[in-house]
């Protein structure tokens, strides 16, 4: 009770800010769904309730230029579902009530997996909200380190990971703050520029080299007697192209932060997806592969853990679009829809299966060097070990 208590003195006076981090981008088809934050809009908002069910509308129509992409949940859920079993952040109507959940999840028992699908599901019916984390006051985006009242597909799969690993409710942040930063010094604050805005170029690695996180997609292949179903996928990253780049250009990093290099990954094609579905345990974290362009950062464009439910496999994801808000979605209905997407053609899915490993942030970036690429076939562990060419 003590614990629970504490964090709802903490929430009660973290600020909330409306900006967002991931867009999903699959029916508006403007943008992609892990988009970084502008300039413009990192300005501290008016401080609210951080369990307040729905964000506090704008004063003027160009008070927040990112309002196109939050969203207020549908009523309607076409092949889709919000219920949950155990209470959910949106339930809640007082911090102290978001403390309790909160205690909940971190006395929960079972295996890392079953406390990735039970944290999980708690996020059901949330509103979906673009880059709803920063830095906290003070810092160049304002937003808080921590919420639970909005998230968007990123934010979602961070912070339910946190919550899924083993500590007291009241080092949920740090916990937070070490998946989402690289750090030079195990102390460091966080800051904008550590973060880790690339899902392929920086995330990913960050969270393998902390044995976080394992790439599946070729196993799930290979199991299905298909090993040629995984196929590969490369991001080069130059000092030319993102200096030419036509998105992501909303950041503006030291070019040590900068991830130069080749990135490589594998993807099951988007029409074949469906046909593995059984293979895809809950907990599995999935990744939306899109077409390459060259002058884009951007491989992955929406993340979000697969769910098997009721004799059907699920899709739980931050879904901004339909609905608006944290749902569980049939695969099926998912997939189809992103085949149908044109302007930027998505290829495929990729798989990862997640694991608690250490707690500490890597320090993945040499002040002395500009190409922090880590090449995928010089991680230990992964499922794809192809040599660069």
């Amino acid at each position: 009770m003590m614990r629970a208590l504490a964090l709802a003195a903490a929430l009660a006076m973290s600020p909330e800010t409306s900006a967002e981090k991931a867009t999903e981008g699959l029916a508006s088809k403007t943008a992609p769904e892990i988009a970084p934050k502008t300039a413009a809009n990192l300005a501290p908002k008016a401080p609210a309730s951080i369990v307040t069910r729905h964000p506090k509308p704008k004063a003027t129509p160009t008070a927040n230029p990112k309002a196109r992409f939050q969203a207020s949940p549908r009523a309607s859920l076409p092949a889709a579902r919000v219920d949950a079993a155990a209470p959910r952040f949106v339930d809640a109507k007082t911090p102290r009530q978001t403390a309790a959940i909160v205690d909940e999840i971190a006395r929960a028992q079972g295996d890392f997996t079953s406390r990735l699908v039970q944290a999980s599901e708690r996020f059901l019916g949330t509103p979906y909200r673009l880059d709803p984390l920063g830095e906290g006051p003070g810092a160049q985006d304002a937003d808080p380190l921590l919420r639970f009242d909005a998230v968007d597909c990123m934010t979602l799969v961070e912070t339910v990971i946190a919550l899924a690993e083993r500590g007291a409710p009241e080092a949920l942040e740090s916990r937070l703050t070490a998946i989402r930063y690289a750090s030079e010094t195990p102390d460091a604050a966080p800051a904008f520029e550590s973060r880790h805005h690339f899902f392929t170029a920086q995330w990913v690695p960050a969270m393998r080299q902390r044995g976080k996180l394992r790439d599946i997609t070729a196993e799930i292949a290979t199991q299905a007697n298909a090993p040629d179903l995984a196929v590969r996928h490369v991001k080069d990253i130059s000092r030319e192209s993102w200096r030419k780049r036509t998105s992501g250009r909303r950041f503006d990093l030291p070019l040590n932060r900068v991830p130069l290099g080749r990135h490589e990954l594998a993807f099951i094609p988007i029409d074949r997806v469906n046909d593995i579905a059984a293979r895809l345990k809950s907990g599995t974290l999935f990744a939306l592969v899109r077409e390459d362009r060259p002058l884009s950062p951007f491989l992955v464009t929406h993340i979000g853990f697969v769910i098997q439910r009721d004799g059907k496999t699920w899709l739980r994801h931050a879904a901004r679009d339909i609905y608006g808000q944290v749902v569980d979605e049939e695969l099926w209905h998912y997939t189809r829809r992103a085949a149908r997407y044109r302007k930027w053609r998505v290829l495929g899915m990729q798989f990862f299966a997640l694991q608690e490993g250490t707690t500490a942030p890597q320090a993945l970036w040499d002040n002395g060097r500009n190409d922090g690429a880590i090449p995928l076939s010089d991680i230990p562990g992964s499922a794809l070990n192809i040599a660069a060419e």
